[in-house]
């Protein structure tokens, strides 16, 4: 349920270009934020799950996404997912991280994020899932 809202929320994000952030806390519960034109900001927070709404048609993510995305697998987070209009993208934590992995996701270079995904799914530590 939590999926669909957002992707009733992604049509305000393509025709305003105003995005929105869910974060899913540790303790079950759940917050959407209404960002600004083009971004959205929170507060850091240890959050298991984040969702966010992008304005390009495709689920690519940015540098900062995946700077956002590092930083909540690295605080124990599991998951971070873009919703776009044509499509979503889910990227999971599939294990726990020993400190050789922490220090790998670390040492990535987040500066090209194609360059940049492909190396974390490769590290047989997350998994990718593109969804409609």
């Amino acid at each position: 349920k939590l999926h669909q809202y957002l992707r009733s929320l992604v049509w305000k994000t393509v025709l305003t270009g105003v995005e929105y952030y869910m974060g899913l806390l540790f303790n079950g519960k759940a917050f959407i934020v209404e960002g600004e034109y083009g971004y959205v900001k929170i507060p850091r927070l240890n959050l298991c799950l984040a969702v966010h709404t992008h304005p390009s048609r495709h689920a690519i993510p940015s540098s900062i996404d995946l700077e956002s995305m590092v930083e909540l697998i690295l605080n124990r987070g599991i998951g971070f997912i873009i919703v776009s209009s044509v499509e979503s993208l889910a990227i999971y934590r599939v294990k726990p991280l020993g400190i050789d992995e922490f220090e790998y996701i670390k040492s990535i270079d987040l500066e090209d994020p194609v360059k940049a995904l492909r190396e974390i799914v490769d590290s047989r530590l997350f998994k990718a899932l593109l969804f409609k």
